[in-house]
């Protein structure tokens, strides 16, 4: 990242995802959380954005038969959640009810949510929280504008 940066200037990055960074350790969780320090001191430094994708929990895909996914829901979440300034999640009802169709008996559901994802911002470090529902193109990975508007969270 830093030679890069320093290189082409890059100011954003992508790692796809976290999880699956090697290391030569037996404690992966302990090594998890220094990669994850790193990157925060990272940014400081070169005033850069990294932005790294998790997968949820294998607990955490259960669990959303019954809810909305959180940023407890990542693997190794405590880690990344307290150096993280941003937690975004994505949802897609029309993917759970086909996963898990208990979740049309949750408080979650909706029935006006075809074809959308849910934009979640879990945490927010300098900011709001809450969700924007956007039209979702699967045949070509697309999302669009559907309401316009933040929805702030009231937790």
């Amino acid at each position: 990242i830093r030679s890069h940066h320093q290189r082409d200037g890059s100011r954003v990055f992508i790692i796809d995802y976290v999880q699956r960074i090697r290391m030569e350790t037996e404690n992966r969780t302990a090594e998890i959380a220094r990669f994850v320090m790193a990157l925060g001191e990272l940014c400081k430094e070169l005033g850069i954005l990294i932005i790294g994708t998790s997968q949820l929990r294998r607990e955490g895909r259960r669990e959303m038969a019954k809810r909305k996914p959180t940023g407890f829901d990542l693997s190794e979440s405590a880690f990344i959640e307290n150096e993280a300034s941003y937690i975004i999640t994505l949802f897609r009802q029309d993917e759970i009810v086909r996963m898990f169709p208990d979740f049309e008996d949750s408080d979650d559901f909706n029935s006006d949510d075809e074809g959308t994802v849910e934009f979640i911002v879990c945490k927010s470090r300098n900011g709001m929280t809450g969700s924007v529902a956007l039209w979702f193109k699967s045949e070509c990975t697309k999302m669009s504008s559907r309401l316009g508007e933040f929805v702030e969270s009231t937790e």
